[in-house]
């Protein structure tokens, strides 16, 4: 049985069909019963539990021999994935696939890049076997501006020009999918990227391409980027810790390019195209009608 944490964002959604599809035993842990249905499906069990709550991941963790950790970005992550690794180490699972982040360093700059490291640490100190992925950024994080591409044809970026290896969340589930059905990768870390280091100005002067309409890219300062996400709701920590990632692309370090995609599926990772065409309708919006 595999465990897959994280279940209703976008990679363990992935990753769950990729395991239906291989017809993998698989158990997804959900926060609360009202997202069941969002994972439902054909040979795969559902069941609701708390990383914040580690009583409640006794019965998450009954019969598992693998599990998938993910943890989204929040000050928390390095408690609610200790809480893990000891339910499972005393669960008896064997072995745990940690997704964590290209540059994920004890001394990194990056708050979440530190928690990874630290999470990592923990996991590598536990009695379990393990796993890490180290993804650079994910296409789908541009889904942030579909909004703006869609109502006024803008993508507004503070840093247009930075070149980074994007890689799309599917192709990060196909790698994790692997990892947890295949022998032969205990102890080891994948660094996965996209084929190609893209701008967001690139990706801008890409998109027309796909919709048919023109894009107008737009440079923000750092500060107006973070005051947008907070006026949008988002909390201060989380607008900061969106702003310290970006200023490393910006110095360069995100472009780096690496194999990882094709050496563990046999194929290569989705181009920036391809990610567009099948997110079309989220970048056009209700005004998909429109030319």
């Amino acid at each position: 049985m595999i465990l897959a944490t994280g279940s209703t964002g976008t990679i363990s959604s992935a990753l769950i069909e990729e395991l239906a599809a291989l017809r993998a035993p698989t158990r997804a842990l959900v926060h609360t019963p009202e997202k069941t249905s969002i994972v439902e499906r054909e040979g795969v069990e559902v069941t609701v539990g708390d990383l914040g709550s580690p009583e409640t991941l006794d019965a998450a963790l009954e019969g598992v021999e693998r599990a998938f950790l993910l943890t989204p970005p929040d000050p928390h992550q390095p408690e609610w994935e200790k809480n893990l690794i000891e339910a499972a180490e005393c669960a008896g699972v064997r072995h745990v696939v940690k997704l964590s982040a290209l540059g994920g360093e004890a001394n990194s700059p990056v708050r979440f890049l530190r928690n990874h490291a630290d999470g990592e640490r923990v996991l590598e100190k536990s009695k379990l076997s393990w796993t890490f992925l180290r993804p650079n950024s994910f296409m789908q994080n541009m889904l942030s501006n579909a909004w703006s591409i869609a109502s006024e044809r803008r993508l507004y970026s503070p840093i247009l020009d930075a070149k980074v290896t994007l890689i799309d969340a599917r192709d990060v589930a196909a790698v994790a999918a692997r990892m947890l059905t295949e022998e032969g990768h205990k102890g080891k870390v994948y660094e996965l990227t996209g084929p190609e280091a893209v701008s967001n100005r690139e990706a801008g002067e890409r998109l027309p391409t796909v919709l048919g309409r023109p894009i107008e890219c737009v440079e923000v300062s750092f500060e107006d980027a973070r005051r947008a996400m907070v006026g949008g709701g988002m909390p201060e920590w989380q607008a900061a810790g969106v702003i310290e990632p970006a200023r490393l692309q910006e110095a360069g370090y995100a472009a780096v390019l690496t194999n990882g995609v094709a050496e563990v599926t046999g194929r290569g990772s989705r181009r920036f195209e391809e990610f567009a065409r099948d997110y079309e309708s989220a970048f056009l919006g209700d005004s998909s009608a429109e030319s």
